[in-house]
């Protein structure tokens, strides 16, 4: 019928190996970058779809004068346990994700777009020493985010104010 309308919602990937990804979103131990489109079509349109991420990306980049110390970046965030047809997603529990040592001194999340998502990274060092930091911020679905983690020391008089109280 050419009057008549409907919508419909594309997934891609649409597998996570056997099982289709809205039911587990994770490859590899990996939350996977899921793209989604939605569009109403009638009979006399041409299907024209528009994707959109759906979660976010986080890059933590390691100073180059602590990095050889690193040995792997877990990120433990908020657990996707499905993904609906109309683009929204279920989440419960926490997903540890590790990433091991990289030349670029970037490790890559895909993260779930929550606001107020609480996340917990964690350093594991040569050393098998943890440095753990944890986090709270608001991810919108699509968005990249950078986090810095820099060499230790004093850069600025921020720095210098709090490490005299610090030490006082």
């Amino acid at each position: 019928n050419p009057d008549s309308e409907t919508t419909r919602t594309a997934i891609y990937p649409a597998y996570s190996g056997d099982t289709l990804v809205i039911y587990n979103p994770y490859h590899n131990g990996t939350l996977q970058d899921v793209l989604i489109a939605q569009n109403t079509f009638s009979g006399t349109t041409d299907i024209q779809l528009k994707f959109h991420h759906l979660f976010s990306q986080l890059n933590v980049h390691v100073h180059s004068s602590i990095a050889s110390s690193i040995e792997a970046v877990d990120l433990t965030a908020p657990k996707v346990t499905t993904i609906d047809p109309n683009g929204t997603f279920t989440h419960e529990g926490n997903h540890l994700t590790r990433k091991t040592k990289d030349d670029s001194n970037v490790y890559s999340f895909i993260v779930p777009s929550i606001e107020d998502c609480s996340l917990t990274l964690t350093f594991i060092k040569d050393t098998k020493e943890e440095v753990i930091h944890p986090l709270t911020h608001n991810f919108e679905a699509g968005h990249k985010y950078e986090c810095h983690v820099d060499r230790p020391g004093i850069r600025n008089a921020a720095d210098l104010i709090a490490f005299s109280k610090f030490i006082n």
